[in-house]
């Protein structure tokens, strides 16, 4: 059965972004919210969550720190700072 992920949608509508799988320094799979970039575009890859281990758990830290996205996108302000070096 899928994760149920309201706030994880959320941002991810608000910013234009995904849910995306990463590799960690000891390569297992991570879960972040971001933008894949486009190589031939000369856009590149970023996030706007730090990377979490489960999708649950991505989806809780989205819930605990859905104000501050909201927040970022009403002033739109850059939220890499302040959003992804949260734990």
């Amino acid at each position: 059965m899928p994760i149920d992920t309201p706030f994880i949608k959320e941002i991810c509508e608000m910013f234009d972004t995904q849910v995306m799988t990463d590799l960690d320094t000891n390569e297992n799979v991570v879960y972040v919210i971001g933008h894949p970039g486009e190589i031939a575009a000369g856009i590149r890859y970023h996030t706007i969550s730090p990377p979490k281990p489960t999708l649950a758990e991505l989806e809780n830290f989205a819930e605990r720190n859905i104000e501050r996205y909201r927040r970022a996108f009403v002033f739109q302000c850059d939220i890499a700072d302040e959003i992804v070096n949260l734990t």
